[in-house]
Formats: C-alpha cells, structure tokens, sequence
C-alpha cells in the first residue's frame, strides 16, 4: 500500500469504535492520545489509508484535521477503493 521509506512519517491504523460508542468521544480521545504519541517520539507527520466509501470515517478524519492525499485508488488486496490521509504534526 504506497510504502514510503520516511523516518519522520508515523503510519496510524485500526482506529475501530463499537457503534454503540460511535458519538461518545472516544474515537476523538483516542485520536488524540495517537497524535500525542506520535509528536512525542518525534514523528513530522502521519499517514493513514481508508476506504473511499466509508464516508463516516473520512468526515472524522477531515474534522480532525487530516487531509486527504490524491485520489482514491484500487486496492486489489482488499477489493475496494482507499484514500490516504496526512496529518502534520509540526
């Protein structure tokens, strides 16, 4: 999936809530000690990929600051669509 050999980039990934917690915070708290964590040990930024169609994920990652990275591509591994996301961290 796009490997990049960047020491400075943190990779963030399985952030799943239980949807009867979808709402509660938690997955903002969690975002939050993740972004912490990553500038603690000195990452400049973080990356993530998600599915296109998960509409729900991409607006919390879009509220929370990230940018989606180029179009969705083809992820035959998957079979399905993926967005990437960055978040500076500096």
């Amino acid at each position: 999936m796009h490997p990049e050999r960047e020491a400075s980039l943190a990779h963030f990934r399985n952030l799943f809530i239980a949807q009867d917690r979808w709402g509660s915070g938690l997955a903002t708290t969690l975002h939050a000690a993740s972004v912490k964590e990553a500038r603690r040990r000195g990452f400049a930024q973080m990356r993530l990929f998600t599915p296109a169609f998960h509409r729900r994920a991409r607006r919390f990652y879009e509220r929370e600051g990230w940018t989606a990275r180029g179009e969705p591509f083809a992820e035959p591994r998957l079979g399905m669509a993926l967005v990437q996301y960055r978040y500076a961290l500096a």
